[in-house]
């Protein structure tokens, strides 16, 4: 009779052990795709925020408008477009795993931050799958004369795979669209999630 406790309670263990990678497995992939979901989710809502301020203002940058809450680069500084600096602000103030971009720069004002992303904008191409940053603004007009023929923005964000070997649950994705983002002397590769939005320029103020 002991013996065969013995025998069921090693069985036990054996299946369990078994069981534990895959358990583990399902979990991550779990989580990587509440990652993805919302990342998709934000990145429609910046794209929407950037074709807005766009629509307002064109391809025009931050000293343009005497915007304040600025610093030197790679944060939020004067020469980065505002339709730029309005997705960085969406992406980087709702994604969890983005926070540490966040920088606020005066203890007394807990409002005045800027974003740890860089400047990158292009004109009507494609987005490049090695970037400093993030978040990339693509402007759908033809070059950089205030863009008040364009049509709209389309964003593009680079999603990090949160745990090793999930990067196989998204394989079919990360092979159609990956992307690879260096900062200082971190590097990582992603899946590139993009969203354009099209809401012409009615420019209101010059």
């Amino acid at each position: 009779m002991m013996g065969l406790e013995r025998k069921n309670i090693g069985q036990g263990t054996t299946e369990l052990a078994l069981l534990l990678p895959i358990l583990f497995l399902m979990f991550f992939g779990f989580v990587q795709v509440v990652i993805f979901l919302q990342s998709s989710t934000m990145t429609q809502y910046a794209s929407f925020v950037a074709a807005r301020s766009f629509q307002v203002y064109g391809d025009r940058n931050l000293k343009s408008i005497n915007y304040y809450k600025i610093t030197s680069p790679p944060y939020t500084n004067e020469g980065q477009a505002i339709a730029e600096a309005a997705a960085e602000a969406v992406m980087f103030e709702s994604l969890m795993w983005e926070q540490r971009r966040v920088k606020v720069l005066s203890d007394g004002n807990y409002l005045l931050r800027v974003y740890q992303d860089g400047n990158n904008t292009s004109y009507n191409g494609a987005f490049s799958q090695q970037s400093s940053g993030a978040v990339q603004v693509n402007f759908l007009c033809g070059s950089s004369n205030g863009c008040d023929s364009g049509t709209g923005v389309e964003v593009q964000y680079c999603m990090p795979i949160a745990f090793p070997g999930i990067d196989k649950f998204f394989e079919a994705i990360k092979g159609e669209s990956p992307c690879t983002i260096t900062q200082g002397n971190r590097t990582y590769s992603g899946i590139a999630i993009s969203q354009k939005t099209q809401f012409g320029r009615e420019p209101v103020e010059k």
